[in-house]
This record gives structure tokens, sequence and C-alpha cells, in this order.
């Protein structure tokens, strides 16, 4: 794979994940959004070289991928000869990529959960860390966001577009401008589909597309333009299908502006 086809792929793979991508590609790396937080101040020495051997040891190997663990510190002596007594380290899970070809997606967030879970027993900090099932949740409501986000930005647009070409005018609205029951409408309507149906498009076979193309593409299947799901080749042909079926029962929607200046689906 060339570099930017690796990218790419990276930026899939952490949008299916919820994992982070640093954008590096000399070693592909992703790493789980929160750490387990360390006050080594309030560790006994051999509390501290514990943990430490813990994470020294800890590894987990699966398809295409590797799963260690690192501490953000220098050592034990370090806090005290610094006098660092209100500073926090962590402890971090990181995802290295060993085959981008075969890596298996949820293995490989399992694992980072597992790691997590098992180091959390040395988090003595205030904060407290997410748990697994937190974690899911999490990054399914982000990517739900990005859906959203994407379908409203693709309505606004061509709304805009159309808007500007009719009254020679080149105003633009934002999310602030539509009214807030068809916004209520709206986010409805993709949060049913999404959850209905993002699992044909959130495969490994899958490359290349996204939380974001497919909001796009739920807009513009629905009210029957030239492209959407339909022709992404990047999607199977029998879930092209199905994709452009489920769009389409939702029905066409168009915008308006009302009466108060607001901005209205119907």
């Amino acid at each position: 794979m060339d570099k930017e086809t690796i990218k790419q792929r990276m930026e899939q793979l952490a949008q299916l994940t919820g994992l982070q991508f640093d954008g590096g590609l000399d070693d592909q790396r992703l790493f789980l959004e929160e750490n387990i937080n360390v006050f080594a101040n309030d560790m006994t020495e051999k509390e501290y070289f514990e943990m430490q051997k813990q994470i020294d040891s800890f590894e987990l190997k699966g398809q295409g991928f590797e799963v260690f663990c690192w501490n953000d510190s220098s050592s034990y002596d370090y806090w005290y000869e610094e006098g660092l007594t209100d500073c926090s380290n962590y402890i971090m899970v990181t995802v290295l990529v060993t085959d981008l070809e075969k890596f298996d997606h949820k293995a490989a967030l399992d694992a980072a959960n597992e790691a997590f879970d098992n180091l959390s027993v040395w988090d003595n900090s205030e904060y407290h860390t997410f748990r697994a099932m937190d974690r899911e949740e999490n990054i399914k409501n982000k990517r739900l966001e990005t859906f959203i986000e994407s379908y409203l930005e693709a309505a606004l647009t061509l709304f805009d577009d159309y808007e500007n070409e009719t009254t020679d005018s080149d105003h633009c609205h934002s999310f602030t401008d539509i009214a807030p029951e068809s916004m209520e409408k709206i986010r409805e309507e993709c949060t049913e589909f999404f959850n209905k149906y993002k699992d044909y498009w959130d495969t490994d076979s899958t490359l290349f597309y996204y939380d974001s193309q497919a909001g796009n593409d739920f807009l513009l299947t629905r009210n029957g333009h030239g492209t959407g799901f339909w022709d992404r080749k990047e999607i199977k042909e029998e879930y092209q299908t199905i994709l452009t079926d489920r769009a389409q029962s939702f029905g066409q929607c168009d915008l308006y502006i009302g009466d108060d200046n607001l901005v209205y689906q119907f």
C-alpha cells in the first residue's frame, strides 16, 4: 500500500474501533482514548514497581495486531526528586497494527479493553475511568453524531445552493438556523437509520467508507439525487441495494424557510 492508502485505512480503523490515530505512518498505532491516571506519590515504591512490572509484561497478540501498555513516567525516584506531588502520569494502552489486510478490529478493541480493565486497578486518581461497556456506548454515540452532522451539512448545502441560485443571494445556513421541531425529527430519522443499518457499511471489507459519507448518502439517496448508496463501490453490491431501499423507504424530504426565518423540513 502507498502512504495515502495506509493513512485512509488507519483512519477507517480508528472509526470502527473508536481508538485514536495520531497520523503516524512509520508504525501504525491506535490509542485507547482514555488513560489510567496514576499519582506515583500516593504509591509505595513496592506498589510502583509491581505496577511497572505488570505494564511491561502485558502483551496481547491477535490477527493483524499487538496490544501493549506503557507508563508515561521516567522512574519512581523522579517523582520524589522533582517534588512532583500534585502531578499525575498515566498508563496508555496502544494497539500496534501489524497487518492492515488481516486486522481484526473487533478482536483488537476487545484486547485493548481487556488491557485497560486489567490495569485499571492502579488508577488512584480522583477521576473515574470508563468501563468497557461505557466505552462501547461512547464510540457508538460519537459515530452517530458524525453521521447526523454529515446529513445536516449535505441537506443545508443543497438547500443553500438552490436558494442562492433562485434568489441571487449567497446566504449560508447553519445548524442553529434549523427549527427545533425539525431538528428533532431529523435526529430521530438519522438515529433510526444509523442504528438499524450501519452494519451494512461497518465491515472490515468495506474499505475507505466512513460514517460521514453514510450520513451524506442517506440524504442523497432518500431524495433521489444522482448519487448515493447505490453507486458506492466501497460497499458490497448487495448492501448497496439494501441501503438504497431502506433510505428510500424514509421518503423524500425538503427544507423551506418559515415565517420566523428558521429552516423547516417537510
